[in-house]
């Protein structure tokens, strides 16, 4: 499992004993250089999330695939998609956010 916020620390531990990593650790681990599709879903804190996070790996991410808690919380994930050059649109309870910059 993922999270976005890196003051979480990957020893800390979730419900059922999930370890998380920062999605930058994930991709440094794995040798990964872009991410074609990042599926999402944030629950309830959007605001904490994409507020304080390093959000640079989405420079490299083409395509992000979300569903938010709310729509207050959608129009949050949209603005800071839309800070890096992402676009998106509605599929039912899913957005989905290409990123113009990588097409």
């Amino acid at each position: 499992a993922f999270n976005l916020n890196e003051n979480v620390a990957c020893s800390e531990r979730l419900e059922g004993d999930l370890q998380t990593h920062p999605i930058p650790e994930i991709m440094e681990i794995f040798g990964l250089k872009k991410i074609d599709i990042l599926k999402m879903r944030v629950n309830h804190l959007e605001n904490d999330t994409f507020a304080a996070s390093n959000l640079s790996f989405l420079e490299v991410t083409r395509c992000v695939a979300f569903t938010a808690s709310s729509e207050s919380g959608r129009e949050i994930i949209c603005e800071a998609l839309d800070k890096h050059g992402f676009t998106h649109f509605n599929a039912g309870k899913l957005t989905i956010c290409i990123n113009k910059n990588l097409i």
